[in-house]
């Protein structure tokens, strides 16, 4: 095996220039693969966490038929049982009940129709960005009742900055007149235009009182330690409702399908890149060793004079190219890693990052994130469809007849 070896290293450098020109290709590919594979693999999973954490979560415990047509009606009777039995059997779930509801909002100026949302300030606090996210202001105080965060866009709109007070005008649960006064302390900006032109916050308590809905939420929002588990957390929230059809339990996915179609046709773009990529690499390769070939007709022809079987050739030219892709993959990979541990650190920004980051809550800087699969997947591919298109130059030399062969020029 060393002969095998030590004659496909020395055949694959009779021409320095020619190999490392397919080399440095194979380099080239694999740094650039490297890289942006890493920038998709940081990027989902923060635009994911960053989305939920703004008012959806990992999972959602609601009444059926809630998603599509988001009502008072269908709500969670009996919220506080149902809260504390999750969070006895499962401590170490976040467990967030919430509440929305549309009412008319007025300022001594203006009146705009707004979705105000009801939640648990402190438990909000631990759960949502809503609350990091407060420019002017602060954000709601536990047993202060009568307070309300708005969107910067929302405050605009209405004209009413910290310390203002909104008359807001809706209907109770039970068809009734919801009406209150409430002192805006807190304007946030999630970078949102749909939530920061649209949303506001107010104490569950007073949301419960204003619609006429004592222990009763619209939904419960659940995080779990790791995304990973989320499926495994839904089953067993299933089994726990089961006494009560009305109820489901829906996972970030089902309460988020646009950011699941986002990733998913970025992913598909993505691939045919990298597709168009590594075919025009690989096809680099399989012409360098088919000119090689063409080359040494007259060296292998010698070679099967002196007794090598045309195997033997087959899989030198094989080993040849397995060699020039390890080599490729290496140094790709090595390069890819200093190139995007650099960025991993300092962040990249591109021209129209912020306003297509703020869609998705991650801001204007994107940060590439190392792993053995993200650095790895992709030389990997170019290595072995390197080997693969070499069959086509490899299987010219099992047709080669010695005599012939060497008279060859």
């Amino acid at each position: 095996m060393s002969s095998y070896l030590l004659l496909a290293w020395r055949s694959l450098w009779q021409h320095k220039r020619r190999t490392w020109l397919t080399i440095g290709a194979m380099i080239f590919c694999n740094t650039l693969l490297v890289f942006m594979i890493t920038i998709q693999a940081g990027t989902y999973p923060l635009m994911i966490e960053n989305s939920l954490r703004i008012f959806s979560s990992q999972l959602q415990i609601n009444q059926q038929g809630y998603l599509d047509s988001p009502e008072l009606r269908k709500r969670i009777s009996d919220s506080n049982s149902l809260v504390a039995t999750i969070e006895q059997q499962y401590p170490e779930l976040s467990v967030i009940p919430r509440s929305s509801g549309f009412v008319l909002a007025a300022s001594e100026q203006r009146s705009v129709g707004v979705l105000v949302n009801g939640v648990v300030p402190d438990k909000e606090s631990q759960a949502s960005n809503i609350p990091q996210q407060i420019i002017k202001g602060q954000y709601l105080q536990p047993g202060n009742h009568n307070q309300i965060v708005l969107g910067e866009r929302l405050a605009k709109n209405l004209q009413v900055e910290i310390g203002g007070e909104l008359t807001v005008l809706g209907s109770t649960m039970v068809g009734g007149f919801a009406a209150d006064v409430l002192l805006v302390v807190g304007i946030f900006k999630t970078g949102i235009n749909d939530i920061d032109r649209t949303t506001a916050q107010i104490s569950m308590a007073r949301f419960q009182q204003i619609f006429e809905m004592p222990n009763q939420v619209s939904f419960i929002s659940i995080n779990t330690p790791s995304m990973t588990r989320v499926g495994a957390y839904r089953h067993k929230l299933a089994s726990l409702l089961r006494e009560d059809p009305e109820l489901t339990v829906l996972d970030w996915q089902q309460l988020n399908p646009g950011i699941k179609q986002g990733i998913e046709a970025d992913l598909s773009s993505a691939v045919i890149m990298y597709a168009v990529l590594i075919l025009l690499v690989i096809l680099g390769v399989m012409n360098t060793q088919l000119m090689a070939v063409l080359e040494r007709t007259k060296e292998f022809g010698i070679m099967l004079a002196i007794g090598a079987k045309p195997s033997r050739l087959f899989a030198q030219v094989l080993l040849e190219t397995l060699m020039m892709g390890i080599i490729g993959m290496l140094l790709g990979a090595l390069l890819g890693c200093v190139v995007a541990g650099y960025f991993s650190q300092v962040g990249l920004s591109l021209p129209g990052m912020g306003d297509i980051g703020a869609q998705f809550g991650i801001g204007d800087r994107i940060y590439p994130l190392l792993s053995p699969l993200s650095v790895l997947i992709g030389p990997a591919v170019v290595c072995i469809g390197s080997v693969l298109v070499s069959f086509y130059p490899a299987f010219k030399t099992l047709g080669l007849e010695p005599i012939s062969a060497m008279q060859s020029k």
